[in-house]
């Protein structure tokens, strides 16, 4: 018969051996700081544990506790309020390229007008290749391999071949007016979702990390895997410091699984 670990005694001691090799190198303290928590709460977590410890091997809940406490330090909830504002920010920024690369571009198109027909013709840089070349100068790899197979194709293709400056600068405006704002991972994609800072933000933060951990390989975890709705709520007040004031009990978490999962159907039923 297999001996199975106290569940307590197990996740213990590879927190603090994790928590002893950062100290030991110098790395993570922010994630020191959450393990410092979960075992202040030792009577909170120990459910958890034994939930860890009956559903999955022993290497997949040392895995799994590396999510645990490093989700709520890097995903902070300073993190995912700039992440939302560098979303607003960059939005922002598109629509002004596109307001400004259109009003340029039609410049462009009225200089190249006039110089053409009205005598009076004015002199700069009308040609994108001449403008690829004077904003490479200081590349030094342009310079040693493209600048001479461009300039060759330059004297090769006259200008008929070549977008004009305003054609040019209409394209980066194309671009601005079609081109998203997209998270650069799914969990901060999760954590973002909603319009609004709550803690919510946190509790999808740490679910899409476990559903990222259901992707095969030696460690990935059964696809089944589920933690129940009262482990993700002490995860999350006990990670996340909550007092006895302000903790978030099981109906939280499953509201919000069922309002996500409704979300999920309308978006597929739009699609």
């Amino acid at each position: 018969m297999v001996k199975h670990p106290d569940p307590v005694d197990f996740c213990e001691t590879f927190l603090r051996h994790e928590q002893e090799n950062n100290t030991a190198r110098g790395i993570w303290p922010s994630v020191n700081r959450i393990i410092d928590r979960v075992l202040a709460r030792q009577c909170e977590m120990a459910p958890v544990y034994e939930e860890l410890l009956r559903k999955l091997d022993e290497e997949k809940v040392q895995r799994l506790l590396e999510s645990i406490v490093g989700i709520p330090a890097v995903w902070s909830e300073d993190y995912i309020s700039d992440a939302r504002a560098a979303a607003r920010r960059q939005n922002a920024i598109r629509e002004r390229i596109g307001v400004l690369a259109r009003e340029l571009s039609q410049l462009f198109r009225e200089r190249e007008e006039l110089s053409n027909h009205s005598g009076m013709s004015a002199r700069g840089i009308d040609d994108v290749v001449d403008v690829l070349r004077q904003a490479s100068i200081d590349n030094g790899l342009f310079v040693s391999f493209l600048e001479d197979p461009l300039q060759r194709l330059q004297y090769q293709f006259d200008d008929k071949y070549w977008p004009t400056l305003g054609d040019f600068i209409e394209a980066i405006a194309d671009n601005a007016n079609t081109y998203e704002i997209e998270p650069t991972d799914e969990i901060t994609r999760a954590a973002t979702s909603s319009t609004k800072t709550s803690l919510a933000d946190s509790v999808r933060a740490l679910m899409s990390a476990i559903e990222s951990k259901k992707l095969g390989g030696l460690y990935g975890l059964p696809t089944h895997f589920r933690l129940t709705d009262e482990s993700v709520a002490t995860i999350i007040n006990v990670t996340l410091n909550r007092d006895s004031d302000s903790l978030i009990g099981s109906d939280y978490v499953k509201r919000l699984r069922q309002r996500d999962r409704g979300s999920r159907r309308n978006e597929d039923s739009i699609k």
